[in-house]
């Protein structure tokens, strides 16, 4: 289970991602049958459970974007999401990423990703088993939010 880790992000604040972040996103994680209109009709996902080498690397990119005022899912060194996930030590199976700017409530991230057919998708991925969320504020995009899903080893 995960460590109640404390990490650090570029305005020197902390914050434990379980407690801050991955409450108010846990609730959708357990979703409803979804429409995502070009990526298709999901069926309701089953639950899935924070990791703490997930959460690091969500924040890693969203202090990443933060900090050179980007906003992509390539990071400023060329990496992929899945990179990122990897240098983290991550033994599972990286599958997918949504970023998000703006915004300060994380049920309406949610609710733009579960708009967006793409990140919709993500987000109904069934054989996800685990999540990662990071968040900072900076640069010209306000809040910065980054999911990783993947499928644990």
């Amino acid at each position: 289970m995960e460590t109640a880790k404390k990490l650090r992000y570029h305005h020197s604040e902390t914050f434990t991602p379980t407690e801050t972040i991955m409450r108010p996103l846990a609730i959708p994680t357990i979703l409803a049958d979804q429409d995502c209109r070009s990526e298709g009709q999901w069926s309701a996902t089953g639950p899935v459970e924070g990791h703490e080498l997930l959460h690091l690397a969500a924040q890693i990119h969203a202090d990443d974007m933060a900090d050179n005022d980007f906003f992509n899912h390539t990071g400023s060194d060329g990496s992929s999401f899945s990179q990122r996930i990897y240098d983290t030590g991550y033994n599972g199976s990286p599958m997918a990423e949504n970023i998000a700017a703006g915004g300060t409530d994380p049920a309406s991230i949610v609710d733009r990703w579960l708009d967006s057919d793409g990140h919709c998708r993500n987000l109904m991925i069934p054989t996800a088993t685990e999540i990662g969320v990071g968040f900072t504020y900076g640069g010209n995009w306000g809040t910065l939010w980054v999911l990783k899903v993947a499928r644990g080893s």
